[in-house]
């Protein structure tokens, strides 16, 4: 047997018998290779026994007959535009039969595979496909519509969108038809919503129908059918928005009113509709074209900020019924999930088309992030955040990138969580719910007990939560490499990047999550922006050589490699004209962060737990000033006491004081202003931080006894402000030499003429 064929033991073995044939088909098609169908002896006598088999009076056998047919299209063009004739004659009418379902899908896929696998041979085309695609067509409209599996439904419907780009013309008859059976899976359904593998066959197949108008109509016929569905679109939402303000929703003449009464079903059903609207949406915008179209650009913009803006917030007035009202709210985050999906795709289709509407896109989705969302329902806002940056120009003004990057930072800050604050809240937990009322005794922990504790808590428990800490990541990567954000927004996103840079390698991963391949995704993630943030010019990637090498050989992409060592051998960009910037100049600690700063990153809630504490407001406190007739002068530096110490007569009438405010509570030393003309004196809100440590330059020598001017009394207070420069300019303490310890208002008062006698008054003789 060493010489055999292996069509001749397939022949004489596996195909001996119908029996054999479906018995050994699993076997055939494994073993079956192009090479077996090249042209020899053995090819006809393969050719006639497949024919015998689909012309079997058996159905398994045609099942068997139909499925190594269609293997042998698939490995040998030739053998099939030879027997295609054959087996579309044999195949074809098996479709109007009543036939079992494996045998109708056999049959389908192979005639698809006849019709779209020889595009290139005219004959073949003008022979075989012409006379029998329309008939092939119009069988699987048939078959979809009476059919009740919906795996030979998506089947159908799949096909059908293979065939129409390939002979537009030749369905220009069914065209109607093709609309009929897209449409009844399009309207919707109640209470159970269609499938979505359905949706997504029928969807694509109504993103093609404009072939059928040819190159001329099928602009115009996209057109249409786009505008047809932003209306569908507008009409399902304002059936989902009844107990609401109409805000938004002017262009929508009637509504799509479904045909029960029960909000039960009609909620569902028009939800179901507004899904399959923006699916067909998605479908016509990436449906390519025989020739350019004219984009809806605003009308779609506007459905989108439409869908993105919905809340719960607001209702008509009037009666309103409190089951209509809570199934409208209950739908509101897949709402917002199909609204981002439309900007998705609507940012990769339309790219830069997209800019000039990207900053009001923009403005909807960060009042979405900056909500208390769970996670599953910010990740599709951070999606769309990603898409509309990357294809979109970035704007000119910061001010919506660096809000978006103050939403963004809680999710990420959470990765910084120390191991021993949850083992502490995981700990609380479990003795909360093990301790009895009248066990009183200290817990008593030890080192290492988290390891042994089973109910310690993660940070990322669920697949949710660590596919928004990537989507967030990604999105700041792009973000800081246009560098279109706050200089102080972008100084805490970089220092909490290179943070967690630090934290994650002495974090064990199922402190980060269950799934142990989380840790090593954010890993690389986190590197890979660190690289980027140090790949501003060569000489600055030559300082951190070590990390764009670690970086760039671990997990990277071959265009990833070549791009980051290309710009270390062969940087593009011109050289600095400027030296860079040395490291004591970036502010990486608290102690060196400006006003600015620090309430950017006290607003996302980064800090230590005692300062998140103090920074809210609180009464503050002052100590008794004692002043003396000769100097009223009173100390830079006050003393925090606490408020049942404090008289009572400074806490009604409290003496105005000029307290400076610094970003840290670490107290610095004040240089001393001499060459200052005489202090003019501004009363200053007094700050919620206690502790006096100014902005003055480190390694001053400071004075012994230094003294301020206490200001008038005055009940007119400044408010703070958040410039750095302007706070410098108003709570700055003005200080004068050791020598001058007089204020400006005393100088004022002596500065007066002495009052002269007049002694040729005559009062006295008077």
């Amino acid at each position: 047997m060493e010489g055999w064929h292996p069509l001749k033991a397939l022949l004489q073995i596996q195909l001996a018998s119908d029996a054999q044939a479906v018995l050994h088909l699993p076997y055939i098609l494994a073993t079956l290779r192009a090479d077996d169908l090249l042209p020899s002896e053995h090819t006809q006598k393969w050719t006639t026994r497949l024919n015998s088999l689909i012309l079997s009076k058996d159905g398994s056998a045609r099942w068997s007959g139909l499925s190594i047919a269609l293997k042998s299209a698939t490995l040998s063009q030739n053998m099939m535009l030879e027997c295609a004739q054959t087996w579309v004659g044999a195949a074809l009418p098996l479709l109007s039969k009543n036939e079992p379902f494996p045998t109708l899908k056999a049959a389908i896929r192979l005639l698809r595979r006849i019709f779209t696998g020889a595009t290139e041979v005219p004959e073949f085309q003008r022979q075989v496909s012409t006379p029998n695609i329309p008939k092939f067509s119009q069988a699987l409209i048939t078959l979809g519509e009476k059919t009740q599996s919906d795996e030979l439904r998506i089947l159908c419907l799949d096909t059908l969108s293979q065939l129409i780009p390939l002979y537009p013309t030749l369905h220009r008859a069914l065209q109607n038809a093709l609309t009929k059976l897209t449409l009844k899976f399009l309207n919707g359904s109640a209470p159970k919503p269609m499938s979505s593998e359905i949706l997504s066959s029928a969807s694509k197949l109504y993103s093609l129908l404009h072939y059928t108008g040819g190159k001329v109509g099928a602009a115009a016929q996209w057109k249409k059918s786009m505008d047809d569905t932003i209306a569908f679109a507008w009409g399902s939402l304002v059936n989902t928005r009844t107990t609401f303000p109409a805000s938004g929703t002017s262009e929508v003449g009637a509504l799509h009113n479904g045909p029960q009464d029960d909000p039960v079903l009609n909620i569902p059903l028009h939800l179901d509709r507004l899904r399959a609207a923006v699916k067909v949406l998605c479908d016509l915008l990436q449906a390519s074209n025989p020739r350019p179209v004219v984009l809806p650009i605003g009308s779609l913009v506007r459905l989108c900020v439409a869908l993105i803006r919905c809340t719960a917030d607001e209702k008509i007035a009037g009666h309103v019924d409190p089951l209509v009202h809570s199934l409208e709210v209950s739908i509101i985050p897949r709402i917002h999930a199909l609204g981002c999906d439309l900007v998705n795709t609507l940012s990769i289709c339309s790219k830069q088309h997209l800019t000039p509407h990207m900053s009001q896109l923009l403005f909807y989705v960060v009042l979405q992030l900056e909500k208390k969302y769970p996670p599953d329902q910010h990740l599709p806002f951070i999606q769309a955040s990603i898409a509309l940056v990357q294809n979109c120009a970035p704007p000119h003004d910061p001010l919506i990138h660096s809000r978006l990057t103050r939403a963004l930072l809680p999710s990420i800050t959470n990765l910084l969580a120390p191991q021993a604050e949850v083992s502490r809240e995981s700990e609380h937990n479990t003795n909360n719910g093990t301790r009895s009322k009248k066990g009183k005794k200290r817990a008593r922990g030890y080192e290492g007990d988290e390891v042994f504790n089973v109910n310690r808590l993660v940070i990322c428990p669920t697949n949710e939560d660590g596919e928004v800490v990537l989507a967030t990541l990604e999105l700041l990567k792009v973000i800081l490499r246009n560098g279109v954000v706050a200089p102080a927004v972008q100084s805490i996103a970089t220092r909490v990047v290179l943070a967690i840079h630090m934290a994650l390698p002495q974090m064990p991963p199922a402190h980060l999550s269950p799934d142990a391949t989380l840790h090593g995704t954010v890993t690389e993630s986190v590197s890979r922006i660190c690289s980027e943030l140090v790949s501003g010019t060569a000489s600055t990637m030559s300082k951190s050589l070590g990390l764009v090498i670690g970086t760039s050989m671990q997990n990277s992409t071959l265009s990833n490699v070549t791009r980051e060592l290309e710009l270390l051998v062969h940087p593009r960009a011109p050289p600095l004209v400027r030296s860079l910037p040395h490291v004591e100049m970036l502010s990486l600690y608290r102690v060196e962060e400006s006003q600015e700063e620090q309430e950017t990153r006290l607003a996302v809630q980064i800090g230590i737990p005692g300062e998140l504490m103090t920074a809210a407001p609180e009464d503050i406190t002052m100590q008794s000033i004692s002043t003396s007739n000769s100097s009223r002068t009173h100390n830079v530096f006050p003393t925090h006491m606490p408020s049942n110490s404090v008289p009572a007569a400074l806490i009604q009438n409290p003496a105005p004081m000029t307290i400076s405010v610094a970003p840290t509570q670490v107290p610095q030393i004040v240089e001393p202003v001499v060459d200052r003309p005489a202090p003019i004196n501004v009363p200053v809100v007094p700050s919620t931080n206690t502790t006096t440590a100014t902005l003055v330059k480190p390694g001053t020598p400071s004075l012994p006894q230094v003294k301020s001017m206490v200001p008038p009394p005055s009940s007119d207070l400044l408010p703070r402000s958040t410039n750095t420069s302007s706070m410098n300019s108003i709570s700055t303490p003005q200080v004068v030499a050791a020598g001058s310890s007089t204020m400006a208002v005393d100088d004022e008062d002596e500065d007066e003429p002495m009052p002269t006698i007049d002694m040729d008054s005559d009062s006295e003789a008077e």
